[in-house]
């Protein structure tokens, strides 16, 4: 089981608009605690749970991921939303070869393509 405390960005760096509802189909399943005000909705998976902070339209950030599946929950949104993975201290992570074209050169490096959460935590722990 892997178990992270360090915050996970998704966002993206062009103009196009986010689709908020398809982010929320991907996330209403899983959510067991939710706080509009704060923007803040707590998820749980089948071996895991994390912390989500942020606007489905525009960004999000998950915190205190535990669990393998929660990888591939933030995969999905990330894929659902056309958004970048960028975890704290690691690299910056596309889920569409696409994205690369858009990506400000501060991101940090190195730029990797991920396609499920096996292959996110396979890019978090290269960073180590």
């Amino acid at each position: 089981m892997l178990e992270v405390s360090f915050d996970i960005f998704l966002q993206r760096f062009d103009d196009a608009a986010t689709d908020g509802s398809a982010v929320m189909s991907v996330l209403r399943p899983l959510i067991v605690d939710e706080d509009d005000e704060h923007r803040f909705r707590r998820i749980v998976t089948g071996d895991g749970d994390a912390e989500v902070y942020g606007d489905p339209a525009s960004d999000l950030m998950f915190t205190h991921a535990s669990g393998v599946e929660v990888w591939d929950v933030i995969v999905d949104v990330a894929r659902a939303a056309g958004w970048v993975v960028m975890p704290v201290g690691c690299g910056t992570c596309v889920v569409d070869e696409a994205q690369r074209a858009g990506l400000p050169e501060f991101v940090p490096e190195p730029v990797v393509t991920v396609r499920s959460g096996a292959e996110l935590i396979a890019a978090i722990k290269a960073s180590d």
